[in-house]
């Protein structure tokens, strides 16, 4: 019979709970457990980044849009708002395993993660995976005696995760086209274009650093002409100081 898990505090210090009874996990079961949050570290870095791209793609639609080029729209925070809905889950189910307010079973190498049978269903339907169910095959302890809230928690941890760098890489496309598309503008808006970048710097810098290294460089090119700008003003402004100077010194 699958057994249900219960993990306190760290992945090595975890308990396995046959009804009442404890006794210590096994090893192979910490590391199918340590496996599983690894996974979800990674993917956590790719919602991360799928964020960072979003906060940009918002922020440079307060200029964009005034010129007919949309990056930001209803559709898009729909899409960042499902992402991040489900990816919190995990966090919570994660809090809620290590507190033993969830069971953990683990079953040929998999892990899934479900509430007491007799817990209120306010108590956990909002850390319930809907669409997962079909991931892996459901343990029969679970069904008995748990509600499932999340099957093959690799599997799903994955599959968001892949969520995140699609998304990513969707609005990340449609910045560097309107990006492209603003290199056409007359030299007026391009200026104007120029310095909302660079006053916006920050933003575009966190969104560079939250990148995996091989997208890295696409922020970089999108940057330079902002870093440009800087360049240019400060050499205005020493020739300003340049000419004061001039100035006083014939006075």
């Amino acid at each position: 019979m699958v057994q249900a898990i219960t993990i306190t505090g760290q992945a090595q210090a975890g308990q396995l709970i046959t009804g009442e009874t404890p006794r210590r996990a096994t090893d192979a079961e910490l590391l199918i457990w340590s496996d599983f949050l690894r996974r979800y570290e990674r993917s956590k870095a790719a919602v991360w980044y799928c964020l960072k791209t979003a906060e940009l793609c918002a922020t440079m639609d307060q200029f964009l849009s005034q010129h007919g080029i949309v990056v930001w729209s209803p559709l898009h925070q729909a899409r960042i708002d499902k992402l991040l809905t489900t990816f919190n889950r995990f966090g919570r189910l994660i809090d809620g395993v290590n507190a033993q307010k969830y069971y953990l079973t683990i079953e040929r190498g998999e892990a899934t993660i479900s509430a007491p049978r007799k817990m209120a269903k306010e108590d956990y339907e909002a850390d319930q995976f809907p669409g997962f169910e079909t991931l892996g095959a459901w343990p029969l302890v679970v069904i008995v005696v748990a509600i499932v809230l999340l099957v093959s928690a690799n599997s799903a941890v994955e599959i968001s995760g892949d969520w995140a760098r699609n998304d990513a890489r969707d609005f990340q496309r449609e910045l560097i086209a309107a990006d492209q598309q603003m290199a056409t503008k007359p030299a007026d808006v391009r200026s104007a274009y120029l310095a909302f970048k660079q006053a916006n710097a920050k933003v575009i810098e966190a969104t560079a650093e939250a990148a995996p290294q091989a997208d890295r460089s696409i922020w970089s090119k999108f940057f330079s002409g902002a870093k440009n700008i800087a360049g240019i003003a400060g050499i205005a402004l020493l020739g300003f100081l340049l000419l004061t100077f001039l100035s006083n010194k014939k006075r």
